[in-house]
């Protein structure tokens, strides 16, 4: 029994030991990827909020521009307000999110 363990030990442990380090390593890259996504996932949200809010900020250039063109405002103009407000609103909240996150990681390192 010695002498098979004596033969077969050598020759299992450094697939074992490999087996091992590998799993390790294949967890953290996990990890990191989890945590990639995540980040990339969050930047795509905002740069559609930003998106959203360079819309709605040139909907309310063109009302402006309508509403100096005739004199007067119309409904234009209020729902160019409305579309700014909203999509401001929505911005506010993602970049506070952002800032949020932000702020845990930093304390965390």
């Amino acid at each position: 029994m010695s002498e098979l363990i004596q033969t077969w030990l050598p020759m299992l442990l450094p697939g074992i030991l490999t087996g091992i380090v590998l799993g390790c390593w294949n967890r953290k890259q996990s990890g990191r990827l989890k945590q990639r996504e995540q980040r990339e996932a969050e930047q795509l949200e905002s740069e559609l909020k930003r998106i959203d809010l360079e819309v709605a900020t040139a909907q309310l250039s063109y009302a402006a521009a309508i509403a100096l063109r005739d004199g007067r405002t119309n409904g234009e103009m209020q729902r160019a307000i409305a579309a700014y407000e909203e999509a401001m609103g929505k911005f506010r909240k993602v970049e506070r999110k952002h800032m949020a996150l932000s702020g845990m990681e930093r304390s965390a390192e």
